[in-house]
């Protein structure tokens, strides 16, 4: 009778000790969020949920430093779950709307500035052309007075 017992002992524990199997379940889960704003604020949220199962078989062979192993790729399960929560922005809206005006009162008041500015350095050009041309003016004229030694000066009439 002890003798049986050992046997199905030995029986029963030997393919513990040749060989191990060691199971494993990989999860991977991806969020994604995506936000829309404006009057409404929409915030959309998807998650992706992947699942492995996986195992490795490791089988004592022969020789006592080697171990074969096997692994093995079990099934994939895929689960999405989308959540999508829309909320009312009012106070963000009239701020919005707010701090709008204000740039367009800037852009505005920036734009009459650079008219400004550039109407006066127009005028700049300007009067700087017609100090130019007075001087070529009075050049020519100098010029054609000047009479050379000897000779009468011009009379001028009223």
């Amino acid at each position: 009778m002890r003798t049986v017992i050992t046997l199905i002992f030995l029986l029963a524990f030997t393919p513990c000790v040749l060989g191990q199997e060691v199971e494993g379940v990989q999860k991977e889960t991806t969020v994604k969020t995506v936000t829309t704003k404006g009057l409404t604020t929409e915030v959309t949220t998807t998650e992706e949920t992947k699942e492995t199962k996986s195992a490795i078989v490791l089988e004592k062979n022969d020789k006592s430093e080697d171990a074969n192993f096997t692994p093995q790729t079990g099934n994939t399960n895929s689960d999405s779950k989308q959540n999508s929560t829309v909320s009312d922005n009012s106070k963000n809206a009239a701020a919005m709307v707010a701090l709008k005006e204000k740039q367009e009162r800037e852009l505005a008041a920036s734009k009459k500035a650079l008219e400004e500015e550039a109407r006066v350095k127009q005028k700049a050009k300007e009067e700087a052309y017609r100090k130019q041309k007075e001087e070529e003016v009075k050049k020519r004229k100098a010029a054609l007075e000047k009479r050379p030694d000897g000779m009468a000066k011009l009379k001028k009439d009223n």
